[in-house]
């Protein structure tokens, strides 16, 4: 069987647990009985509930990934201007567009909407939830404290005390927390992290031999090999690099490479989160940087060759996900040329 086919028949097995698992929380949030539901009691209910979770690890993780959703989806359209039983019923799904934010932790779950049927109300609330579990909010539940991204692809993961790690593509970030510290290694990539207060264990990132340490904060952190970018968003974060410590505050971007650390001035925070919107931003960056960068993002590939091209100096704004936006850039200036190489593509002087 081909990846392909795998990937396919793994999300279609996940559509369908999420399903159940949006029935599940459904029920087990109505506070209202329905012996029509074909079980004879509460105890009943809960009792097959159980079961379904121990059936597989599967189950317990989608049913987690849905609860979670359910929290995100409580605090979108609060107002109820959107009427998403009409959507539904006329397939046009596609048209909500959800801008994830960070979830409020103290969101009740048993917050409901009132719809004249409750069969209706578990139609409408499972489609949501099973539109949002299987891709729209991607929430990872690892029992090793791994999370990994792919080649392009960017997730959201919470962890066991509220934080939020943003991935960005091709990152990978091991989680150790304990009754004294919360220690993340960044062994690869790139991530934001939006930390939940608690004085009594610090949060500390390591990215090679730089180690980034807040309590309540938010901060962005890329590794380069041995050398690290660190922007803090929000609040105040201490860097060690083998030196004396040193503390940043909220807007202030620096460079860690060699146990030195270089400010960051030219380059802004919010250009160095602008990966969250998957937008490229660059400032008289040379050629070859930019189509690193791009590279980063995408399974084609872009070369730059001869130090003519690689040096030239380039600043905007692009979509990530678009490469040949910057070969049309290149293609437009008749000191270069632009040819295939396989599924790659190689920038030239000429």
């Amino acid at each position: 069987m081909s990846k392909r086919n795998i990937d396919d028949s793994k999300a279609a097995a996940d559509a369908e647990l999420g399903l159940q698992a949006a029935q599940w929380l459904v029920s087990l949030s109505d506070p209202e009985f329905d012996p029509e539901e074909g079980f004879i009691s509460i105890e009943a209910r809960n009792r097959a509930f159980i079961e379904w979770v121990r059936a597989s690890p599967d189950h317990l993780r989608v049913f987690l990934e849905t609860v979670e959703s359910h929290k995100h989806l409580l605090q979108i359209d609060a107002e109820r201007l959107v009427d998403i039983e009409a959507l539904l019923r006329e397939g046009r799904a596609d048209v909500i567009t959800l801008h994830a934010q960070t979830p409020t932790p103290s969101v009740a779950l048993s917050r409901r909407t009132e719809v004249p049927s409750r069969r209706r109300r578990v139609a409408v609330s499972a489609a949501a939830l099973v539109l949002v579990a299987t891709g729209v909010i991607a929430w990872l539940v690892d029992s090793q404290g791994r999370y990994t991204t792919s080649v392009g692809e960017q997730r959201t993961c919470k962890l066991e005390d509220g934080s939020f790690i943003y991935l960005n593509t091709d990152s990978h970030v091991e989680v150790t927390f304990s009754a004294q510290a919360r220690n993340i290694r960044l062994v690869r990539g790139e991530a934001l992290f939006v930390v939940e207060k608690d004085s009594a264990r610090p949060f500390t990132v390591t990215a090679g031999n730089t180690t980034v340490r807040a309590v309540g904060t938010q901060f962005n952190v890329r590794r380069r090999d041995e050398q690290a970018d660190v922007a803090v968003v929000e609040g105040t974060v201490q860097i060690t690099t083998g030196n004396e410590p040193q503390r940043l505050t909220r807007g202030e971007r620096v460079q860690i490479a060699r146990g030195r650390v270089e400010s960051q001035r030219q380059r802004t925070v919010e250009d160095a989160v602008a990966w969250r919107e998957r937008r490229l931003v660059f400032h008289d960056a040379p050629l070859a940087e930019v189509a690193a960068e791009f590279n980063r993002y995408n399974r084609t590939k872009i070369r730059v060759e001869g130090e003519q091209a690689q040096q030239l100096q380039l600043s905007g704004i692009f979509d990530a996900d678009r490469p040949q936006a910057l070969m049309l850039y290149a293609a437009q200036s008749d000191a270069f040329a632009v040819e295939p190489d396989g599924n790659d593509w190689v920038i030239r002087a000429r």
